[in-house]
């Protein structure tokens, strides 16, 4: 190190702070400094970063899983469960429609394994890039009328597909939204079944930060409390949906969304599950990628897995990273993996 490295010392903020954090801090400093045990340095960042508590503190140190926000807070998600519910006492035909991009791609390959868990008949489809654009289209909606499809779930679009839900209406679809984007705020809300965004103005749930294939993530823990009360599992064994975070932290880190809230937890917990993932796609995109064997980090997400699986749906099909995504067969996981 060389004797200038040596003489560097951290410089503290002398001015107000952005958080209104008072200049003089030292007595906070030393009071949570008994209660947590962390270093004055680490300390001020955390109170840089509006932690002003030893809770607030430990909670975002050691974010825990359970403390995620409760589903039902999102607005329709009463509405979705239950047509949900209805759809799979019926077994009618679900069908999952989502975008071609990373986030749109792990959220139909998240709702494809919950859906397959939970005994529901279903199967997914995306658009393709050259052929049909962006979203949920016309032409879409009316294949799925043709193949007695009676519920349609889109993830990562559709919040601006007012065309194609006037024709999901006409033709007899339950037609129901899950995505992340801006609300029209000229035409509102499509006229669909139901519409799952926090972006709506009267979605109180504070969790305007989440991306589609989080929103999945949180349809399935709804739809998941609903079916433990219904005796779905007949082994009593509910489905680990904790297994499906290496999905959504890749849409986390492709989605650039801030690691904040419900989001810092998913992160947390998700990179424990890719680093062990247990779906063969996944593990096989690892090894393809040259990374299968070393210590993951967010980095690994947005410029080495992300772009991968973007690749299928803009320069060919995103059917390939769909597939990858949910197959079961480790030979066929190589396969793509090498493709993409």
């Amino acid at each position: 190190m060389s004797r200038d490295l040596q003489k560097r010392e951290w410089r503290f903020r002398t001015g107000p702070s952005p958080l209104n954090i008072p200049v003089n801090v030292e007595d906070q400093i030393a009071r949570l400094q008994a209660e947590t045990g962390l270093s004055p340095l680490s300390l001020r960042v955390c109170l840089m970063r509006g932690l002003d508590s030893a809770g607030a503190i430990q909670q975002f140190l050691s974010p825990r899983i359970e403390n995620l926000k409760d589903p039902f807070l999102i607005q329709d998600m009463d509405r979705v469960v239950d047509r949900l519910v209805l759809a799979r006492a019926s077994r009618q035909r679900v069908r999952v429609f989502g975008d071609y991009d990373v986030d749109g791609t792990t959220g139909a390959a998240l709702f494809s394994w919950v859906l397959r868990e939970f005994g529901f008949e279903h199967d997914v489809r995306q658009p393709d890039r050259f052929k049909d654009g962006y979203g949920l289209n016309v032409g879409a909606v009316q294949e799925a009328a043709v193949q007695q499809v009676e519920v349609l779930v889109t993830v990562d679009c559709g919040i601006t597909s007012f065309a194609a839900a006037a024709c999901a209406r006409e033709l007899g679809i339950d037609l129901i939204i899950v995505d992340h984007h801006q609300v029209d705020p000229e035409k509102g809300l499509p006229e669909a079944y139901a519409v799952i965004d926090p972006q709506r103005s009267d979605c109180k749930s504070g969790l305007r930060q989440l991306y589609g294939c989080g929103l999945a993530f949180y349809v399935a823990r709804a739809l998941r409390t609903r079916g433990k009360s219904l005796s779905w599992w007949a082994s009593g064994q509910e489905p680990n949906l904790k297994q499906h975070l290496d999905l959504v932290v890749m849409a986390t880190a492709a989605d650039m969304v801030p690691l904040t809230g419900d989001n810092h937890i998913l992160v947390r917990h998700g990179m424990e599950i890719l680093r062990f993932s247990k779906k063969p796609g996944v593990r096989a995109l690892m090894d393809a990628a040259g990374i299968g064997n070393r210590t993951l980090s967010p980095g690994h997400l947005g410029f080495v897995l992300g772009p991968r699986i973007n690749a299928s749906g803009r320069m060919g099909s995103a059917n390939i990273a769909l597939e990858l995504l949910t197959t079961t067969d480790p030979v066929r996981g190589s396969e793509l993996a090498f493709t993409l």
